[in-house]
């Protein structure tokens, strides 16, 4: 059992352009990871995100540079679920890019 507070693991080990565009999509949800994400302070601003949409039960897309953007389940990414947990991103045809977190025990 956990405090149900996650934080985002990874961050230092994501590119600006993608933690900027997760942090764009992840504005658009409540879900626990999603505010994670939205509240980490790396990789600068937010990207400009149009047309979010949260897809419940999947997570949320929208369209950024032309492009459809996507964060959420890794299977509705096209990504494979490895043994930590995360959340994924897809940006257009690029390969997902894994959101690992940590939460701390009760």
């Amino acid at each position: 059992l956990t405090l149900g507070q996650p934080i985002l693991e990874n961050a230092d080990r994501i590119a600006a352009r993608d933690l900027a565009v997760a942090r764009a999509l992840a504005q658009g949800s409540a879900h626990p990871l999603a505010r994670a994400i939205a509240a980490t302070d790396a990789g600068g601003a937010s990207a400009e995100v149009t047309e979010l949409r949260e897809v419940p039960g999947y997570g949320v897309e929208g369209r950024w540079q032309d492009q459809p953007v996507r964060l959420g389940r890794a299977d509705w990414v096209g990504a494979t679920q490895g043994d930590v947990t995360a959340t994924w991103l897809r940006i257009g045809q690029a390969a997902p890019v894994a959101f690992e977190f940590k939460d701390a025990l009760r």
